[in-house]
């Protein structure tokens, strides 16, 4: 499995399982958010409702694409889940699994109402700090970008959820039934109106959908952790890419880079160009003679995948701090 001894291996099934274990509870932890309303109003029997629920959070899981997933990948740096020290990517990964499952069982157990994203988010930003606080660079722990940009997401949707909800309940009350009895707690074992309880199962379907195709997601997000944690080299590259086609690219890089002089940027930056500049030239003669990227030595994988992120990183600031250089115009 990815070329890992035994021992490795069996860490690996305890970590998907784990991911499996983490799904499952979420499962039975937000379960009732669906389902909820079309108990307490008669409208479904808890067994059918739970049913209905999880067939339509099925069919929101695959067809909710992986969107989610690859947000909840991109918390962390890339060159933090590919540390060629597998063990330090095992206690990372182990850390988020039991954090999660923990704070979620807890929660059930209390009858405490959670977001099982918030949980999932929380203990990946805190495992990637204490991953950076580790390694000594606590900016390399974490994409703050994507985590403030998820975390708006976090905080603004109850807020959004509370507001529309609130005045949607006013409009109702308004315009479709003034009768004090829709609004009243349901008699003990009869049906509401026809009307009502087809509202109340379409929403119970909307939200078990929405919660497959959003919540659904996030066992995919975890089990893609998982694999590149465990198997980095296998992540660094695509090694079926044609090498040409990326000394192709290096050259298109080489040419503007070569033009961009010393005096062109400030003291602190000419070190870092210096060292992009170096980078290619290595990178070009690796590949020279090669194919594909996979006939590439397997220690130089890992250096050409963290020189690609310096690169990125490097133009990125350019385009940042320097949008007047012709370089940067070239790339816009």
């Amino acid at each position: 499995m990815f070329g890992l001894d035994a021992s490795l291996s069996i860490v690996l099934i305890l970590c998907l399982l784990c991911a499996l274990a983490f799904e499952f509870i979420n499962g039975f932890h937000d379960t009732a958010n669906a389902v909820a309303t079309v108990i307490y109003t008669n409208s479904l029997k808890p067994m059918q409702a739970v049913v209905w629920s999880g067939i339509w959070n099925a069919i929101g899981v695959f067809l909710g694409g992986i969107a989610v997933a690859m947000a909840i990948i991109n918390i962390l740096p890339i060159n933090t889940l590919l540390d060629p020290d597998i063990t330090h990517n095992i206690a990372l990964i182990l850390s988020i699994l039991f954090t999660a499952i923990i704070w979620n069982l807890g929660t059930w157990y209390l009858g405490i109402p959670c977001s099982s994203s918030h949980t999932l988010i929380g203990s990946i930003i805190g495992a990637g700090l204490g991953y950076a606080f580790i390694s000594g660079d606590v900016e390399s722990g974490v994409n703050w970008g994507e985590a403030r940009k998820i975390g708006l997401a976090l905080l603004l949707s109850p807020l959004l959820g509370f507001g529309l909800a609130m005045l949607l309940m006013y409009l109702l009350r308004w315009l479709v039934a003034r009768d004090s009895n829709i609004f009243g707690e349901p008699p003990k074992g009869e049906l509401p109106p026809w009307w009502i309880r087809a509202i109340l199962i379409l929403t119970c379907t909307g939200v078990s959908f929405a919660h497959g195709n959003n919540d659904g997601q996030k066992g995919v997000g975890l089990m893609m952790l998982i694999l590149v944690s465990f198997a980095p080299l296998t992540f660094s590259l695509d090694t079926g890419k044609d090498a040409g086609e990326l000394r192709t690219a290096l050259a298109a890089v080489q040419a503007p880079l070569a033009q961009l002089g010393p005096g062109a940027l400030p003291e602190a930056e000419v070190k870092k160009l210096t060292e992009v500049k170096t980078n290619l030239t290595w990178m070009q003669s690796e590949l020279a003679g090669v194919k594909q990227l996979g006939d590439l030595p397997k220690e130089d994988m890992f250096r050409f995948r963290q020189d690609i992120l310096l690169f990125n990183k490097f133009f990125e600031n350019l385009k940042k701090n320097h949008e007047d250089l012709p370089i940067v115009k070239e790339k816009q």
